[in-house]
């Protein structure tokens, strides 16, 4: 895909700290896009056999227990 190409392209020389919240994370492609880092990512999808932290539908809003430091969330809306 096209589009992901493009992501891919703008992210691999982002580099993210500390709590990174990815949602609607799928197959987790963004921990693979970015630079090389220590950040702890906890990942959000409705998808149960992707292996997600959370599952959750995402149609209402989810409580989390920490803030993030930076978040993802590409492909959802």
């Amino acid at each position: 895909m096209a589009h992901r190409e493009g992501i891919r392209d703008y992210l691999k020389d982002v580099q993210v700290h500390g709590l990174v919240h990815d949602w609607g994370s799928g197959t987790k492609p963004i921990q693979n896009y970015l630079k090389p880092n220590k950040a702890k990512f906890v990942t959000i999808d409705k998808l149960d056999h992707v292996g997600a932290d959370i599952i959750d539908d995402l149609e209402e809003p989810v409580a989390m227990k920490e803030n993030a430091d930076f978040a993802f969330c590409l492909e959802v809306i």
